[in-house]
């Protein structure tokens, strides 16, 4: 179905058939549309208000016009494979991979783990890696406590973020590893709200203005358990970024 330059992928996720980025807002059959990156869009402003089925839909068709994918994401996961390799960690944890997780190889003696809310990856082999469900409905991810040196979350949070998620995270991140993450399109309270979710579990939470400017509201989150490891992996972070 289409409407000019505008088609609909799925219930509720629209593709812009367009060489240049569309505008942050569009007028669609009587009803306004938001951008996500820079040629899809969503009938509900705040990402955070998608449902579990919506973003599933959403994420798809990202993967599937891998070429809309803006510079912005290739970005953010060149400034996170930079601290992975300074960081050197042991033990990976990467929340909604997805069709393309964050690292294409990894040294046999790093343990790599990925998962995905899409129903569609999970159980499938990519790269020789296994996605795991992790979801509200399914939040128990089969990793020992204190297992994950690092975390990573490529263009996640804006995304609806569970409790019983954070639960888990808790469990089975180490006492001195970190989760590293970014956020846009969440709106200030959203973000707020995320972050005191993080902090009752006993998580520090240390909000990273993008200094590249990436993407509108555009941040970095950087989470641990301990302040001062915390404080060490955003001066890393941030000698990365400049």
């Amino acid at each position: 179905m289409q409407n000019g330059s505008l088609e609909v992928f799925a219930n509720g996720v629209y593709k812009l058939n367009s060489k240049e980025k569309g505008p942050e807002v569009i007028s669609f059959e009587n009803k306004l549309l938001y951008r996500f990156m820079d040629h899809l869009y969503v009938e509900k402003e705040n990402l955070e208000d998608l449902t579990s089925d919506e973003v599933s839909d959403l994420c798809r068709a990202r993967a599937s016009y891998p070429v809309l994918i803006d510079e912005a994401n290739s970005s953010v996961k060149k400034n996170f494979k930079e601290f992975i390799h300074r960081k050197n960690p042991q033990c990976i944890f990467e929340i909604g991979a997805g069709e393309s997780p964050l690292l294409d190889c990894v040294d046999t003696k790093v343990s790599y783990a990925v998962c995905d809310a899409d129903a569609s990856l999970l159980d499938k082999e990519k790269k020789g890696l296994v996605f795991h469900n992790f979801s509200f409905e399914s939040p128990n991810i089969p990793f020992g406590d204190n297992y994950f040196d690092l975390v990573v979350a490529v263009f996640v949070l804006h995304f609806q973020f569970y409790e019983v998620q954070i639960k888990e995270l808790a469990r089975c991140i180490a006492d001195d590893g970190v989760f590293l993450a970014n956020i846009y399109r969440r709106k200030e309270s959203g973000r707020v709200g995320l972050v005191q979710k993080f902090e009752q579990y006993g998580f520090y939470v240390f909000r990273l203005e993008d200094p590249q400017e990436l993407c509108k509201n555009h941040e970095y989150w950087v989470i641990g358990k301990k302040e001062k490891n915390v404080e060490s992996d955003v001066a890393l972070f941030k000698s990365i970024l400049t």
